[in-house]
């Protein structure tokens, strides 16, 4: 029974994550709108200390080289 929403501090390392993103892949890839999403969920399974499960390994995959957070492919 517990609700876990990003804080201000991570919005704002979200925004940074995806600029690095952005010039190492391509702002194309950041354009996608679901990256915001799937880096504020890492950012929050990483204050929970909990593990990300997900079938979107290939996103999670870029996104862990810029954040340390756990997941695992499903």
């Amino acid at each position: 029974n517990r609700l876990i929403v990003p804080r201000g501090e991570d919005w704002i390392e979200c925004g940074m994550v995806l600029a690095k993103i952005g010039k190492k892949y391509g702002f194309e890839l950041v354009k996608k709108g679901r990256l915001v999403n799937d880096i504020l969920i890492a950012l929050s399974c990483r204050q929970a200390g909990a593990v990300l499960l997900t079938t979107n390994h290939k996103d999670f995959q870029v996104i862990r080289s810029f954040l340390m957070f756990q997941f695992m492919g499903i």
